[in-house]
């Protein structure tokens, strides 16, 4: 008689497919990260806003090639509307971050962002309050048709939360936040935060976006970020260094 040798468990035939799919998906990874690099990321197309100034070097009358005519940012062709994604949170975040917005003039504002959402933690009844004062401030000083939205998502920690439990939460705030992105027609096309925690998960949510969006690698992909640092750790750090949750971000 001849021996037979045993086939070989199912659970090491599915141990080393997922040792191919992962060896098989590095180069894609890498490519992808790389595209997303600014020095070997392509620069956005400019996007003209209604409330855009208008370029110092205009486009010439008459176009010199069939794809100039045919081009969707052509001035006769009418701007979309533009989304902002605000970061709100307690501790002075909210505070500052409407004190920038209200130096912006309220007319070139509401023209450039015709949507605007305010994302605040949850069991932040105030930063939702000032959000919806700034917006009803707005309204009154201008005629301007535009819509605004306040949501709420989980808290990425809470205070005095333990660490070990703190990625979970996280998780479920970067879940929400997720899903924040990837309602409406299109992405956000601005992301604007000034330090708060959920601002960091935010961000986050953000690069995820722009990974798995496969425009990007044109340079057509919308979700931009921007990370303002707290005004009170600029003041009162002599080395005006960045706060922790600003080197993450």
């Amino acid at each position: 008689m001849t021996a037979t040798t045993p086939p070989p468990p199912p659970s090491l035939l599915f141990f080393n497919g997922l040792l191919i799919l992962a060896f098989l998906s590095i180069p894609f990874l890498a490519l992808r990260i790389l595209f997303l690099l600014p020095p070997l990321r392509p620069p956005p197309r400019p996007r003209k806003r209604p409330g855009a100034l208008p370029s110092s070097n205009p486009k010439p009358s008459t176009p010199s090639t069939p794809e100039a005519a045919s081009d969707p940012d052509d001035d006769a062709a009418p701007a979309p509307p533009t989304h902002l994604v605000v970061v709100l949170g307690s501790g002075g975040h909210t505070a500052e971050m409407l004190a920038m917005l209200r130096g912006v003039d309220r007319a070139t504002f509401l023209a450039s962002w015709t949507r605007r959402t305010y994302v605040v933690s949850a069991g932040d009844a105030l930063s939702a309050e000032r959000a919806r004062d700034f917006e009803a401030s707005l309204a009154a000083s201008s005629a301007t048709t535009s819509s605004y939205a306040v949501r709420t998502v989980p808290r990425a920690r809470r205070v005095h939360q333990p660490l070990l439990s703190t990625p979970l939460s996280a998780l479920r705030c970067l879940a929400a936040v997720f899903a924040l992105l990837c309602d409406g027609p299109a992405p956000p096309d601005l992301v604007l935060t000034n330090g708060p925690g959920t601002g960091v998960v935010v961000v986050l949510a953000a690069l995820l976006w722009r990974f798995v969006d496969v425009g990007d690698v044109a340079g057509t992909s919308r979700v931009r970020t921007v990370y303002v640092e707290s005004w009170a750790r600029d003041h009162n750090t002599r080395k005006h260094e960045m706060s922790q949750k600003g080197d993450l971000a």
